[in-house]
């Protein structure tokens, strides 16, 4: 039997580092938070492995997961605003698409 994860998305809007426990407390196995900027991506603790797609200096989507669970990339837009990665849990592989909407 599969055991379940929990997937968490958000929009940040920004200063990720100020908001990170919000999420935490949710303990989410992965996360997928758009509009986080790369030295902010740290900010979800040793107990998670994260993956940032966005230009330097710029904001983008950070995909976070529980360190049990390992997070590969698989492919990039250009634009970073849409991102496939591969999630491979103890029990299972899924593809995982990550989409930050900009107006």
């Amino acid at each position: 039997m599969n055991e379940a994860l929990l997937f968490v998305s958000w929009n940040c809007a920004d200063h990720f580092q100020r908001k990170a426990e919000k999420l935490l407390a949710l303990r989410p196995d992965i996360a997928v938070v758009s509009e986080v900027r790369k030295d902010h991506a740290v900010s979800m603790g040793e107990d998670y492995a994260s993956l940032w797609f966005g230009d330097e200096g710029q904001r983008g989507i950070l995909i976070a997961a529980k360190n049990a669970i390992i997070v590969r990339s698989r492919h990039q837009a250009s634009d970073a605003h849409c991102v496939l990665v591969e999630v491979e849990s103890p029990s299972e592989t899924i593809n995982l698409v990550g989409i930050w909407s900009v107006r």
